[in-house]
């Protein structure tokens, strides 16, 4: 049961990061597409390098063993990948803004 309060909690948080990163960087309407595209971009890069495998980065009692914890190792390594890519893209966007308003004075 552990395993599943350890892959909720790596959800909420990536989650909560993902949120405040994507209003931060995004300014106007059109910039959700562009995190959007960003995001799917960047799935490559964070599967390969990042966060492909979530299980590297964890204690060693934090996901169940056996099957399940098999199946949480996948849920919350995909949930860090694309949460991730989602964070970085709007970081991403949000330097872009700053770039760019600071080259427009």
């Amino acid at each position: 049961m552990s395993g599943w309060v350890t892959v909720a909690a790596i959800g909420l948080v990536l989650l909560a990061v993902a949120l405040l990163a994507t209003r931060i960087g995004a300014r106007r309407w059109w910039d959700y597409p562009i995190i959007a595209v960003l995001t799917v971009l960047l799935f490559p890069l964070l599967e390969r390098t990042i966060t492909g495998d979530v299980s590297r980065y964890t204690p060693p009692g934090a996901f169940s063993e056996g099957g399940a914890g098999k199946d949480q190792i996948i849920i919350a390594s995909v949930l860090a990948t694309i949460l991730g890519g989602v964070i970085l893209a709007a970081c991403m966007l949000w330097a872009a803004h700053g770039c760019w308003q600071r080259l427009r004075r």
